[in-house]
C-alpha cells in the first residue's frame, strides 16, 4: 500500500479545468450526460451492480455452468498495462499478489464508484459516491473491507488522478495542488 487514494489532496482537473474537491458532495442533482454512450450513460443501483458482479462469479465456482467459458473469456488479459493490471474484456485486471480480481471504476463529474471482486474467494464489493472524492473513500474501503494489495487502485491514482502522497507533501516534495 504505498499511494492510496484516500492519502491524496484533490488534483486540479484539466478535464473540467478546475479544483476538484474531496469534501464537494452532490446531494440532489443526478449526472446526465450529455448523450448516451458507453462509457458515462449506465445509470443503476449498488444492489444491481452487485447482483450482476454475482451472476459473473457464479460460473467461475461452478466447473459445469454454462457459462463459465464466456466469463473466462471476459476476465483473460487483453491487454497488458503493468506487470500486475490489465484490460480484459470490459473488466480490468489485477493480480493481487493471492490471485486475480477483476474491477471496473466510474468517473463522472461529482459522481465517482469502484467495484471490484476477487474469484479465487468469491467476495467482491460495489461503492457508489456521490463525490469528486469518491474514489479516494472506495480505495479506504476497500482496503479495510476486502484487504490486501489492490495495484488497480494505485494505476488508478497515478494515470488518472496524478496527485501527491500524503508522505509526499508532509516532506514537501511534492506541491499540493
Amino acid at each position: 500500500m504505498t499511494r492510496p487514494l484516500s492519502a491524496r489532496h484533490p488534483p486540479e482537473d484539466s478535464r473540467r479545468g478546475g479544483r476538484r474537491s474531496a469534501l464537494r458532495w452532490n446531494l440532489t442533482q443526478p449526472y446526465v450526460g450529455g448523450r448516451p454512450e458507453a462509457s458515462s450513460s449506465l445509470h443503476t443501483t449498488p444492489s444491481d451492480f452487485a447482483r450482476f458482479l454475482c451472476t459473473i462469479l457464479a460460473p467461475l465456482k461452478l466447473p459445469t455452468h454454462p457459462d463459465r467459458r464466456w466469463v473466462a473469456d471476459l476476465l483473460t488479459p487483453q491487454v497488458q498495462l503493468t506487470s500486475a493490471i490489465a484490460w480484459g474484456l470490459g473488466w480490468g485486471l489485477e493480480d493481487t499478489g493471492s490471485g486475480t480480481a477483476f474491477w471496473h471504476w466510474g468517473d463522472n463529474p461529482g459522481y465517482k464508484s469502484m467495484a471490484l471482486a476477487e474469484p479465487a474467494t468469491g467476495t467482491g464489493i460495489v461503492l457508489m459516491t456521490n463525490g469528486d472524492g469518491g474514489l479516494g473513500v472506495c480505495d479506504h474501503l476497500i482496503r479495510t473491507i476486502i484487504g490486501g494489495e489492490h495495484p488497480a487502485l494505485e494505476w488508478l491514482a497515478e494515470a488518472f488522478y496524478n496527485v501527491p502522497t500524503l508522505a509526499e507533501i508532509q516532506e514537501g516534495t511534492n506541491e499540493s495542488p
